[in-house]
């Protein structure tokens, strides 16, 4: 009777095929993680293989990747994002899915469902149609198809209530081990936060649907109405967000921080001199703004004195460096010293006393703490949403005081930041109180806003237009969302390199893209995407525009 066992077992024993050392099985709890980190590197921040990297520059936050608009299929960061989520953190996510749903890990799977219903979501929003169905089919379509994004959205928002109730799932049945909390990075296990995460990012996609038909025939607007009623979103203690420390070896630090100051010769970011002068109050950039200084200004970039040739642009105290968008000028050199540079806010670096010295942003690590986590969602985008809502009258409620509450959670994530650096002070309750004051009296004052008109830049100032205006200036970092906002609502104000200044060195031929690109690797490998015409779109037409965007 012993004989069959033993024979089996020297089968097994005998598969010298089978490396127990790499198993196929897939520990979710390991895997978690690397979905984790796949979804915060590729969607957040302005690294080079990021969306933020494209994203960051037409939001006009930065000067990267796609400068003057000119984003072709070659694009290495649009390339890497596609890719590696694709082939790395949807296939981790599905694996996750699977194994979960077999032994009964429920709040794994829901976790999981949650953050592919993310990923697919972004996705959507920046380029329109996407494989979606097919595409997470264990490899067994080779080409998978392209679905429009108005067809996949109320997949997403199906299975993100899935997901909610995997989270919830309290049956006898339920494994708990491994333990969420041992693959967890970002919410430690804390089921409650994912479940806010989840409420969250459905508010953001129905924020987005309001002006399609889909919001009244599918009833999205009774699942607005419950969601805000229900009122659990994410507060100051449930960002979503990639946390960081501080060590060098293994190196654990902010990625931005690394590239920005881990080396002694050239900054690796350059801010858009239309979102710091617009921050500084400058006249002749964001109207409403003229006059008004942003007291987070100091926490947001690190300034450095002059004591090289002045580089393409620099602002009136000449202690501001960068490069414009769209710019021509001989003056742009790569081994300009002086640029100014990301500061505490975004990823840890250094915060601006005032005491800036000649190309002293390489500083090694002894400055900043680069321990400032990569975000997607926080507290006070939920307010500038609500704001959003009850300005255009789909939510009750005073948009003046959501968009109050959102300054003032905007404020208060800033001083987060800062506590990162011992250097770095609170901001003042004064400061805050006064430019927060001034914001609400341009609110009072501006016109009722324009409905329906995305990418108008009116001569007198809506209130739509202050409330986007201010999303966009906490959103630094956050990039993606930003160019949802920009092509939903027309706000805030961008810089156009033909008309918003008189200097012949800026220029462009090329629109803002409605979507993005897709990646030249997908055009060559996926058959279907020239079967259906998509590999010759221009991301400029009207006709191309993300299903949403009204």
């Amino acid at each position: 009777m012993a004989l069959p066992f033993l024979f089996a077992s020297c089968q097994d024993w005998l598969d010298v095929n089978k490396d127990p050392n790499t198993p196929t099985d897939g520990y979710v709890n390991l895997l978690l993680p690397s979905a984790q980190g796949f979804l915060m590197s590729y969607h957040g921040g302005y690294m080079e293989y990021s969306l933020g990297d494209v994203t960051g520059t037409i939001s006009h936050h930065m000067v990267l990747s796609g400068n003057s608009y000119s984003i072709t299929p070659t694009n290495f960061s649009l390339k890497e994002t596609w890719e590696a989520i694709y082939a790395g953190g949807q296939k981790d996510l599905s694996v996750i899915i699977s194994k979960s749903k077999e032994k009964k890990l429920y709040q794994y799977e829901g976790v999981a469902m949650l953050m592919k219903a993310i990923e697919f979501t972004t996705f959507v929003d920046v380029w329109g149609k996407v494989p979606f169905s097919e595409a997470t089919q264990d490899n067994t379509v080779s080409y998978p198809k392209f679905e429009d994004g108005a067809e996949i959205y109320p997949q997403l928002i199906t299975m993100i209530d899935d997901a909610v109730a995997k989270l919830n799932y309290s049956g006898d049945d339920l494994n708990t081990t491994p333990s969420l909390a041992e693959g967890d990075m970002i919410y430690k296990g804390d089921v409650n936060k994912w479940i806010q995460l989840a409420n969250t990012w459905k508010l953001r996609m129905i924020n987005n649907l309001k002006r399609t038909p889909m919001f009244t025939e599918k009833g999205y607007d009774v699942v607005l109405a419950k969601l805000i009623q229900e009122n659990n979103f994410i507060d100051a203690n449930s960002p979503f967000e990639f946390e960081y420390g501080t060590s060098k070896v293994p190196e654990n630090r902010n990625p931005m921080y690394v590239s920005e100051y881990g080396n002694d010769e050239v900054t690796s970011y350059l801010i858009s001199h239309w979102f710091y002068e617009s921050m500084k109050g400058t006249d002749g950039f964001i109207p409403f703004l003229k006059n008004i200084l942003d007291p987070r200004v100091p926490y947001y970039f690190y300034r450095q004195g002059a004591e090289e040739p002045t580089p393409d642009y620099s602002n009136a105290d000449l202690d501001f460096f960068t490069k414009r968008f769209a710019s021509t000028s001989q003056n742009l050199t790569s081994g300009f010293k002086n640029y100014t540079c990301l500061g505490v806010y975004v990823c840890g670096g250094k915060y601006d006393d005032g005491t800036q010295k000649p190309g002293n942003y390489g500083i090694n690590g002894r400055g900043g703490s680069g321990r400032v986590p990569t975000r997607l969602v926080t507290e006070h985008d939920v307010y500038f949403i609500l704001a959003e809502l009850a300005d255009g009258g789909f939510i009750s409620g005073d948009a003046k005081t959501y968009l109050q509450q959102g300054m003032e959670k905007a404020f208060d994530y800033c001083d987060k930041t800062a506590a990162y650096d011992p250097n770095a002070p609170m901001l003042l309750d004064s400061d805050k109180a006064d430019y927060i004051t001034k914001i609400l009296t341009q609110y009072d004052n501006a016109v009722a806003s324009f409905v329906n008109k995305p990418n108008v830049n009116p001569t007198s100032t809506c209130k739509l237009e202050v409330i986007m205006t201010q999303k966009w200036i906490a959103d630094f970092g956050n990039s993606v969302t930003s160019y949802n906002d920009i092509r939903r609502t027309g706000f805030p104000r961008l810089f156009d390199p033909n008309t918003s200044d008189n200097d012949p060195e800026t220029f462009t031929s090329f629109k803002f893209p409605y979507v993005l690109t897709f990646p030249s690797s997908s055009m060559i490998n996926n058959k279907t995407i020239k079967d259906s015409g998509l590999d010759t779109r221009d991301i400029t037409a009207e006709e191309n525009k993300v299903f949403w965007n009204k």
